[in-house]
């Protein structure tokens, strides 16, 4: 599953690079302020287009980021409370005697 999040992270992540470097630039530097704009209130379609898919991916970046904190946290969590358990089954052993110690002997009588 995080496999599948992080490569979906990847793919998205290059989609925003692409999107944002193939944008025209807003502003042209000072010929800008000089020369009359000839934008028309709609403006160009296809900028309009890729300026609204690079929000969408840039949210949908934010969500799958979160997610992923979520999904590795969950995981941890997960993951420690194995090693929990496996403790207590350690020790469980330990008790019950399902060592290969013998019984009845004491170790600290040999010296």
């Amino acid at each position: 599953m995080n496999t599948i999040l992080f490569m979906v992270y990847l793919l998205i992540s290059l989609l925003i690079i692409i999107l944002v470097l193939a944008q025209k630039s807003k502003d042209n530097g000072f010929s800008t302020a000089m020369a009359s704009s000839n934008d028309s209130p709609r403006g160009n379609t296809f900028e309009r287009k890729m300026q609204n898919w690079t929000k969408y991916l840039v949210i949908l970046y934010i969500l799958l980021s979160i997610s992923i904190n979520f999904a590795l946290v969950q995981d941890k969590t997960i993951t420690k409370d194995n090693n929990v358990n496996n403790e207590i089954y350690d020790t469980e052993d330990e008790v019950t005697g399902n060592n290969d110690t013998v019984e009845g002997t004491d170790t600290n009588d040999a010296e």
